[in-house]
């Protein structure tokens, strides 16, 4: 649902680019909820301005990597743009994904119990 959300706010950004520059844009989207739900990306503090300005390049680096992979050609002025619209006219969307981001972070956390141990009941069977 995050993901609709902000391809319906951010459309006008992407209508002068080809359309693979949104979809990859997308995907950065909906796999960064999955990356730090499961705590391979994880916040670096406890600073909310630190951790914003760390979460601005995570987004903006996996998006970048999805364009490499894609195996089209893209210009990297073309991401440095987009990246700078987004940031100047639709900052309440690149907002409202920190804050989901977070909460997804934090989703799976059990007070009283730590990660490691936590993800050894979870991953048992693969763990043996």
């Amino acid at each position: 649902m995050i993901t609709l959300v902000t391809s319906v706010y951010t459309v006008d950004i992407f209508e002068e680019y080809d359309e693979y520059y949104t979809i990859q844009f997308l995907y950065a989207v909906y796999l960064l909820t999955f990356l730090f739900q499961a705590k391979c990306k994880v916040f670096p503090s406890d600073n909310v301005k630190e951790n914003f300005s760390w979460y601005v390049e995570v987004l903006f680096s996996l998006y970048e990597f999805l364009l490499d992979q894609s195996g089209k050609k893209y210009l990297p002025e073309d991401v440095k743009t987009i990246k700078a619209k987004l940031l100047q006219n639709h900052i309440d969307i690149v907002f409202m994904l920190f804050y989901f981001y977070t909460y997804a972070s934090k989703s799976l956390d059990m007070p009283g119990i730590q990660p490691s141990q936590f993800y050894g009941w979870l991953l048992y069977d693969e763990l043996k």
